[in-house]
């Protein structure tokens, strides 16, 4: 009896140190997410793609994958893949860091895009997470700037088009008049 007693608590613990190895091994999703983070170390962004594309496929539902394919696309210009990645990213997580880092980096994806309003707003939703954040303080004055400037010089387009079109009006008119007299 004490022998079959002995037997069951080895295999207790036993089963219990492989359950636990087994559930601190990354998954298949995780390994290839962290090759894709050495590749883009590295400077490798499209391999890193590919290692980020592939854990996506992997573990649909795992940010990571897509907030760091976002990067890697970010870097080379693909800036509406890149928002559109971010975008995945942000709906599958629940770690506030990484929406943080998220709405900064789409912040930056809708500025190169020259999208300033979207861009505000993420740089917004970047310091309502992180209100000390002064990368995302830093580009949201930018940001404000910029569209402050663009609506001056649309405001300046507009009066000198008006203007123009006030003094075309006037010449008309005075033309009109010296018709008027030549044959009166």
């Amino acid at each position: 009896m004490l022998k079959n007693k002995r037997v069951a608590i080895l295999f207790l613990v036993v089963s219990l140190v492989v359950l636990l190895a087994t559930a601190c091994e990354p998954s298949k999703a995780e390994k290839l997410n962290n090759e894709g983070n050495d590749a883009y170390a590295q400077q490798a962004y499209q391999e890193a793609l590919v290692a980020y594309q592939t854990a996506q496929i992997e573990e649909p539902e795992m940010a990571e994958p897509y907030y760091n394919a976002a990067n890697a696309l970010y870097r080379q210009g693909a800036y509406a893949d890149a928002l559109k990645q971010m975008e995945m990213a942000l709906s599958f997580t629940d770690k506030e860091a990484l929406a943080q880092a998220g709405y900064y980096n789409l912040g930056n994806s809708f500025y190169n895009q020259q999208d300033l309003q979207t861009a505000i707003k993420s740089y917004t939703d970047a310091l309502l997470i992180n209100p000390e954040d002064q990368d995302a303080k830093y580009n949201l004055e930018l940001a404000l700037q910029q569209l402050q400037q663009q609506q001056n010089e649309e405001q300046q387009q507009e009066e000198q088009q008006q203007e123009n079109q006030d003094q075309e009006e006037s010449e008309e008119g005075e033309s009109q008049e010296e018709e008027q007299q030549d044959q009166g």
